[in-house]
């Protein structure tokens, strides 16, 4: 994981070095803003796959543990969560702190940086407990890494970037408020644009209207809500397994 993030870099950095900074221009608006969508992707990703196998991989041994009573499930989620919490901080904390002065993001204040750490945190936390919902929701790794995909695809479509979020139809639109790219991606061009020459011009146009805090909270609900239902699939399927 650690090389994976380290290559991240480096190629985020090689695409996206010194960004322009002139408001006038689409580009320049395009490839700030497609910089901070392609890192959310990575920072959701390097967070979520690892996790994927997981509980397959253990899934004989917990089963003998679980069987004699050594914890319940609870425990073991709990158990593994607090392996994975420092990981999830540590690697969206090394891939937002080597291209953030490269790429050229806003420097107003040193609060820019720590917001904008903070965000792709919660969205790491939010894939961590994507990929723990899928591998504990499917006995069959297999399954598992083909159901993974689907879910990250259709979170990133309905993040708001591809299709603006105001022009998504109906009867399907309001699947962008359960993605965490929705939320991500507006707090970070809040974050961005605000206090800038760009002003918050590019956050009106994709007509992103919920607000930069209200997002992160709404970011962190998802990933806890994730979790949630992480331990009910994890419980149902110890009990199909039994």
């Amino acid at each position: 994981r650690f090389i994976q993030a380290l290559f991240l870099c480096f190629l985020v950095c090689c695409i996206y070095f010194q960004l322009g900074e002139d408001p006038n221009s689409y580009e320049d608006v395009y490839n700030r803003t497609a910089s901070l969508f392609f890192i959310s992707i990575g920072m959701f990703m390097t967070n979520m796959m690892p996790v994927v196998l997981t509980f397959p991989a253990e899934r004989a041994v917990f089963l003998k543990e679980y069987s004699s009573n050594l914890y319940s499930v609870s425990a073991y989620f709990i158990g593994r969560q607090l392996i994975e919490i420092p990981l999830v901080f540590f690697f969206p904390l090394l891939m937002i702190s080597i291209p953030y002065y490269i790429i050229g993001y806003n420097d107003h204040s040193a609060g820019k940086f720590f917001i904008a750490a903070i965000f792709f945190i919660a969205q790491g936390m939010a894939g961590n407990a994507l990929g723990i919902l899928v591998g504990s929701a499917f006995s069959d790794a297999k399954v598992a890494i083909g159901v993974a995909p689907l879910f990250l695809v259709t979170f990133m479509v309905f993040g708001g970037f591809y299709r603006n979020s105001g022009s998504i139809p109906d009867w399907i639109g309001w699947f962008q408020y359960v993605s965490p790219f929705r939320y991500c991606l507006e707090g970070l061009m809040r974050n961005e644009y605000s206090d800038s020459v760009f002003g918050l011009g590019p956050v009106e146009r994709f007509n992103f209207d919920i607000g930069m805090w209200e997002c992160f909270g709404l970011l962190v609900a998802i990933g806890l809500g994730i979790r949630f239902l992480a331990v009910l699939a994890l419980k149902r399927l110890v009990r199909k397994l039994e």
